[in-house]
């Protein structure tokens, strides 16, 4: 298993900017998560670990703004990308950012929060989750 963790399986890509704001994280997913990582990696989840967020539009020059954004919030710009698309599916991209923080199912469940809302104030189509994994050493720090 690759050393980051999706937090949602199937989601990242899965969703498009016309649908990922609808399908909001649930704290009950965030609960699954991790459980789930807890049981099968070496690092503790619940430790300082590299959090990535993604957010998706149709418009590249958007996500470009909201990295900006993002950066001087304390966000680390990871890269804009466009994923394969399906025949006749628009064209759409992700922006991935990631930052160095310690969550509990609860902070992780607020930071959702915070970035869906800054998803819909900067008209973006959507906030679609986050990942996991330990630091460039291999773990995760208490």
């Amino acid at each position: 298993m690759s050393l980051r963790l999706a937090a949602l399986v199937g989601l990242l890509c899965a969703l498009t900017p016309d649908s990922a704001n609808s399908q909001r994280i649930e704290r009950s997913t965030l609960q699954a998560m991790f459980d789930h990582a807890e049981a099968i990696n070496d690092w503790q989840i619940r430790d300082t670990c590299l959090w990535g967020y993604f957010f998706t539009d149709r418009r590249l020059e958007a996500l470009e703004r909201a990295a900006e954004e993002l950066v001087k919030a304390g966000y680390t710009f990871v890269r804009v990308l466009e994923p394969e698309l399906e025949q006749g599916e628009a064209r759409y991209y992700f922006l991935h950012v990631e930052r160095v923080e310690r969550h509990s199912v609860d902070s992780l469940h607020l930071r959702n929060a915070a970035l869906y809302e800054f998803a819909d104030r900067h008209n973006l189509g959507g906030y679609d989750g986050m990942d996991v994994g330990p630091l460039e050493d291999g773990e995760c720090t208490k």
